[in-house]
């Protein structure tokens, strides 16, 4: 079986998908499991690869926040259901690629590695009848009002009926209060510069993280008094106009500030 499967034309998505299908969580000396945000996956078993059938993937799209940007479209080997609120559903597709040429029988159960009191997920079958073409089926994550912020994670697992095993990591994260700004880690490189335009330290550097798209950014300036703790703002920084995609930003600043009123 071995043999058979290095002879496929596999692509890297589906190389990806058959270590992550593979992977085993690992543990600290004391025997407790690292979570997927310490380890990926885990520790990939490549015999377990070779002699496995299938192979097990979710399609995603990646999206930058670029306008006139398609987001690009993806198979990976885990579950991913980002940041979700309370009082929602959420389903996401897996899809079974069948190596044998032959049909196949599997069983899906989900395993869960944290307390997910108030959340639940399910498979849409618990038993998967796979045609040689393959076969898809869903997977729906369901969040109570009962449900604690906080990192879910656990795995869908698949046994096929000679015993191999496959596994899908399945990683929830929920509450406002883990979700990242939509602009974050703004700072500038020196403390104190003098923009005088006497060519020594008239230049600074602003660097800032933005986490999701966003449009119109500017950064408000404030003038504080060290003695009195009072301050007022003075004006803003423009960086470079337009939209603003997913990414880290640098740029350079020579200590102009704007009135917003007159932009």
């Amino acid at each position: 079986a071995g043999e058979d499967i290095l002879q496929k034309p596999l692509d890297p998505e589906q190389i990806k998908s058959m270590l992550m299908n593979s992977a085993e969580p690992l543990t600290d000396r004391n025997g407790f499991e690292y979570g997927y945000f310490e380890q990926g996956a885990g520790l990939p078993h490549l015999d377990r690869v070779m002699q496995s059938p299938v192979i097990a993937k979710v399609f995603e799209q990646l999206d930058l926040g670029i306008s006139g940007l398609e987001p690009d479209p993806y198979y990976t080997g885990s579950l991913s259901y980002g940041i979700q609120n309370r009082n929602s559903t959420v389903t996401k597709t897996v899809y079974l690629d069948n190596l044998s040429g032959a049909p196949l029988d599997y069983q899906a159960e989900i395993e869960w590695y944290t307390n997910h009191a108030g959340l639940n997920a399910y498979a849409s079958a618990e038993t998967l009848e796979l045609p040689a073409e393959g076969a898809s089926f869903e997977v729906t994550l369901s969040i109570g009002d009962d449900a604690r912020d906080g990192f879910y994670e656990g795995a869908v697992k698949l046994t096929g009926a000679e015993g191999q095993t496959l596994f899908l990591p399945l990683a929830a994260i929920l509450g406002d209060k883990l979700k990242l700004d939509a602009v974050d880690s703004a700072n500038v490189y020196d403390l104190v510069f003098s923009p005088n335009g006497d060519g020594l330290s008239d230049m600074n550097g602003l660097f800032f993280s933005v986490n999701e798209r966003v449009t119109d950014l500017n950064f408000e300036v404030s003038r504080f008094d060290f003695n009195t703790g009072a301050g007022e703002v003075v004006g803003d920084i423009y960086a470079h106009g337009g939209d603003y995609a997913k990414g880290r930003y640098e740029d350079d600043w020579n200590g102009r500030v704007y009135d917003s009123g007159t932009r």
